[in-house]
C-alpha cells in the first residue's frame, strides 16, 4: 500500500488516540463505501478536532489507505508468510486463506473487509504500489486467486469448505504448470 500514510504529527500520538482515532475510522468505512464516506463522524466518534484530522490525513482517502493497511497488517500478523515454506504446496496456501478468513471473521475487522470487498476494493488498487507487476506469473496468479476466494467467501457468496476446494483445485493446477 501507499507508504506515507499517515502524517508524522499522528504516528506521535499516544497509543490510546491511535486507537480512539482507527475506532472511529473502522467504525465510519464498515458501515459506508468510501465513496460516501465523511469525517465528520470520524472526528465526533474519535473526540478530534476537525483540523487535527487534517493534520493527520490528507484527506478520506487516505484515511480509508491506512485503515485498510492496519486491518489486513493485524490479520495476517498470525499468518506465516509463503516464502517461509515450501510455495508449490497447495495445501500452504489453502490454510493461508482459512486462517485469513478466520482472523477477518473473529476480529474488529469484519464489517470493514466486507465494505472493503463490495464497494472499495477498486479504490485500493488504483492506489498500491506496483509490487504485483514485478511478481512471477505464478506469484501473481496466486495472490490473485487468494483474493478472489477470500472475498468469495466473506461476502457469502460460497460457503468456506466449497470454495477453499475450488481455490485447491485451481492453485494445484496452476502450481504444477
Amino acid at each position: 500500500m501507499v507508504a506515507n500514510l499517515p502524517s508524522s504529527t499522528f504516528n506521535n500520538l499516544n497509543k490510546e488516540k491511535k486507537q480512539r482515532i482507527l475506532n472511529a475510522m473502522i467504525k465510519e468505512f464498515s458501515s459506508r463505501p468510501l465513496s460516501s464516506a465523511q469525517i465528520a463522524p470520524i472526528v465526533k466518534d474519535s473526540r478530534i478536532a476537525r483540523g487535527s484530522f487534517y493534520k493527520y490525513f490528507k484527506n478520506i482517502d487516505d484515511a480509508y489507505l491506512y485503515t485498510i493497511n492496519q486491518a489486513i497488517s493485524d490479520i495476517h500478523q498470525d499468518i506465516e508468510p509463503a516464502f517461509k515454506v515450501a510455495e508449490n504446496d497447495p495445501n500452504f496456501y489453502v490454510k493461508q486463506i482459512k486462517d485469513f478468513v478466520d482472523g477477518v471473521s473473529h476480529s474488529q475487522y469484519l464489517d470493514l473487509m466486507r465494505m472493503h470487498f463490495q464497494e472499495n476494493g477498486s479504490f485500493v488498487k488504483a492506489n498500491i504500489d506496483k509490487s504485483y507487476m514485478k511478481m512471477k506469473p505464478t506469484e501473481w496468479a496466486t495472490v490473485i486467486l487468494s483474493h478472489e476466494t477470500v472475498k468469495t467467501i466473506l461476502l457469502g457468496q460460497q460457503t468456506t469448505g466449497a470454495a477453499l476446494e475450488r481455490f485447491k483445485i485451481i492453485i494445484t493446477k496452476i502450481l504444477r504448470g
